[in-house]
């Protein structure tokens, strides 16, 4: 993974002459080495510095985190006692309204149970009326004109009572309504406290995987430690098979040249030893070294690639963070179905109110409709009385 990072191909790009220059001759391997430090310190520079941006952004999204929990639950449990508060009020007034209406249905039973008596009494009235005057044509159209009126009256009166019943039994739903959106009230309260507490639980989770991460990071940090402490080991190993080398080379060539002085003084001139011939076991070991060097460039790319497997599955992780503190904005939408259920609570009340107020109103006019009727009863006796007058 931190192989195909530009900053690591740049590098690579810039040393790949060097690294080319210091393979072609057996002088310059130290070069070579040098560079392929180089190299690889820059690319552990690089990796330390992604894992400390990392760390950071990890631990800047956790604050975060935490301080949208702490705030979103504040606005929670403010919502839940405004709510609660706005209950009790509720309930409060639903019990005086009761307690009213209980009253007002008490005085319109023994208004209408006077009523009944008092039309009771002027039916009797009537009747005796009736046997007075069942001789008088203009008496007994007048009894007729009060017998509609009287039936009229009654008509009213069933009207009345059908609208309090109608009224009474809408009063009955608008409390099943209130019961009902109580009940969901307590629903939606309780689902949020749960969500309350999976949401602690899942904080909970996160920070355990956060310390086994920081844990993990640690152990990387000490095996690349150990990689570096083993390259540097490699390295000087390396440095001092070359000098020997070069030291065994220079008195190999000291050693030929002399003998070669040798045989020429003695024999005469000779051909000169091929240079393949002499540097072959040169050649060899320093082909063991370039696979060493090279066994070991790709240990250390195994574990940068290792390591940034283990990046990877950190960002992972953290994206699952990310995606919690997403679910948390989930508690806006409850909040708001409280708040909509607190305005179907307010209007239900306001519902049952003015049906009340319809209640005393209809008790009202069945008052003032049978109150006249005595009126025109003795109404009626002043037409009966004047007849007889005359006579």
């Amino acid at each position: 993974m931190l192989d195909s990072r530009p900053d690591v191909r740049f590098t690579a790009r810039m040393n790949s002459p060097v690294l080319l220059a210091a393979f072609t001759q057996v002088e310059t391997l130290g070069a070579a080495l040098l560079a392929a430090l180089v190299t690889a310190g820059i690319a552990r520079w690089l990796h330390g510095r992604s894992i400390s941006q990392l760390t950071l952004q990890m631990e800047r999204e956790k604050g975060n985190w935490q301080t949208a929990m702490e705030h979103e639950k504040a606005i929670s449990a403010k919502q839940a006692t405004l709510a609660l508060k706005t209950l009790a009020d509720a309930k409060a007034e639903c019990a005086v309204v009761e307690e009213r209406f209980a009253l007002h249905r008490e005085a319109a039973q023994r208004r209408e149970n006077d009523s009944l008596a008092r039309i009771g009494s002027l039916e009797a009235d009537l009747a005796t009326t009736r046997e007075l005057a069942a001789k008088l044509p203009s008496t007994q159209a007048r009894i007729g004109d009060l017998e509609k009126t009287l039936t009229a009256e009654r008509g009213r009166i069933q009207a009345l009572e059908q609208a309090l019943s109608v009224t009474r039994t809408r009063a009955q739903e608008i409390e099943q309504k209130l019961d009902d959106t109580q009940s969901r009230f307590t629903q939606h309260q309780e689902k949020a406290q749960t969500r309350e507490a999976d949401l602690v639980q899942q904080l909970a989770e996160r920070e355990q995987s956060l310390a086994s991460d920081q844990a993990r990071l640690s152990t990387v940090d000490e095996e690349i430690s150990r990689l570096k402490e083993n390259h540097t080991s490699y390295q000087t190993s390396a440095e001092a098979r070359i000098t020997s080398l070069q030291r065994q080379l220079a008195a190999a060539e000291a050693k030929s040249a002399l003998v070669q002085k040798e045989f020429m003084s003695a024999v005469g001139v000779l051909p000169e030893p091929s240079a393949a011939a002499v540097a072959a076991p040169n050649d060899k070991r320093i082909i063991e070294l370039e696979a060493k060097i090279t066994q070991t460039e790709a240990e250390a790319r195994k574990k940068a690639r290792e390591d940034g497997y283990k990046i990877a599955e950190l960002e992972y992780r953290l994206s699952e963070a990310s995606e919690a503190a997403a679910k948390l904005k989930a508690t806006e939408g409850q909040a708001a179905e409280i708040e909509k259920l607190l305005a179907e609570v307010k209007s239900l009340i306001a519902e049952k109110d003015m049906l009340t107020h319809d209640l005393e109103t209809l008790k009202l006019v069945k008052a003032k409709s049978v109150e006249p009727v005595p009126e025109v009863m003795e109404q009626a006796f002043l037409i009966m009385d004047e007849p007889a007058k005359e006579s």
